[in-house]
């Protein structure tokens, strides 16, 4: 999961994005559920949509 934060905690929404406002991200582990390729593959067509065709990486290896 990807959450999008202002610098005082209020969350934001794809709409709430504009160019110049400082925003916090923080990544959190999905549910075991998500990250198997069934979970996955019901994603893949939304990413593939939004442009992104590249490979699962889990939060926890993006961290190392």
């Amino acid at each position: 999961l990807i959450c999008w934060l202002s610098t005082d905690g209020r969350p934001l929404t794809n709409a709430d994005i504009k160019e110049g406002l400082e925003v916090a991200v923080i990544g959190i582990k999905a549910d075991e559920r998500w990250r198997k390729p069934e979970g996955l593959a019901v994603f893949r067509p939304v990413l593939a949509e939004l442009g992104y065709t590249g490979e699962y990486i889990p939060i926890e290896k993006l961290l190392k």
